[in-house]
């Protein structure tokens, strides 16, 4: 009976002085640092706050200041504040809409009666194409001389060289760069009968045309000063 009690005294006693982790020197240190006992690699409970939110929310005397913050931020985020519109409602200010630009594709004589309509006042017409690098590189130009010009009188006339099949493409173009002026399609496309439609020889090409529907200036070919250009134009528009 001795070495009996005796046998199970040993065998108690490794488990009492390790709390049944087999790790005696840091057994304490784990409860206080809320590590799991004999977890291994360390690993963390969660704070109670978030091992309790599954099942609700804390009670009030047990939530702590950055709870009570958090809390407070994701209603304000759910209730919309007077005269403020939610996010994703919101357009961001660098977007702007595209404007409608509508193209009519036109022949040479019905393009001559266009002209005819526009007399009275100063008339620029730029052809140009897609297709055509200093065309599109100039084309931001005819836009602002438009833009800084028409209320003086200045009419903008815009003629594509394109194909017609292109037109959507055409139509693209013209929108991204704000073209709201008339813009025309040549119906022949790209060749020898468009350049003989429209007398054009050389893309790009300006035409500038005085009140009488005369033209005064003509304007060919990459490096176009545009500078004396609007000259010319401001010339015209102050003739009566």
């Amino acid at each position: 009976m001795y070495w009996r009690l005796l046998a199970l005294v040993c065998l108690m006693f490794p488990l009492a002085s390790v709390g049944g982790c087999g790790h005696p020197s840091d057994y304490a240190d784990k409860q206080q640092s809320s590590l799991p006992c004999c977890a291994g690699g360390g690993l963390r409970f969660p704070p109670a706050e978030q091992q309790r939110a599954p099942f609700g929310p804390l009670p009030a005397t047990e939530q702590t200041a950055s709870s009570r913050q958090s809390e407070s931020q994701g209603h304000q985020s759910e209730g919309q504040q007077p005269g403020v519109q939610p996010a994703e409602n919101q357009q961001p200010n660098t977007l702007k809409q595209k404007p409608a630009v509508d193209i009519e594709i036109i022949g040479g004589p019905a393009f001559k009666r266009v002209l005819k309509k526009y007399e009275g006042k100063v008339v620029l017409v730029d052809y140009w194409a897609t297709w055509c690098g200093p065309c599109v590189e100039m084309f931001p130009k005819t836009v602002e001389l438009h833009r800084r010009l028409a209320e003086r009188g200045l009419v903008v006339l815009g003629v594509s060289m394109d194909d017609p099949d292109d037109k959507p493409q055409v139509a693209e173009f013209l929108a991204q760069h704000g073209a709201i002026f008339p813009n025309y399609l040549s119906r022949y496309g790209v060749g020898a009968e468009s350049a003989e439609a429209f007398g054009v020889g050389v893309l790009p090409t300006y035409k500038l045309y005085d009140r009488a529907g005369q033209l005064v200036k003509e304007y060919s070919g990459a490096g176009i000063d545009t500078a004396e250009l609007a000259r010319e134009i401001e010339k015209l528009l102050e003739q009566p």
